[in-house]
């Protein structure tokens, strides 16, 4: 555990990394990272439908 370090800034180390499988984010800090990345995804997903939506490419 002591070689292996949370890549958020702010976490105090202290919590054990187990449920990632990359051993990137403690235990705590991993579902707020997941949750924060499944929702970028969603967003860049909303933004290009939009796009798709209302821009057509010239051709």
């Amino acid at each position: 555990m002591s070689d292996i370090k949370c890549s958020n800034t702010v976490c105090d180390n202290k919590r054990p990394v187990t449920r990632d499988p990359r051993k990137q984010w403690c235990d705590t800090c991993y579902p707020k990272r997941v949750d924060r990345q499944q929702r970028r995804d969603r967003e860049i997903r909303w933004e290009q439908e939009f796009f798709n939506k209302h821009w057509k490419v010239a051709e």
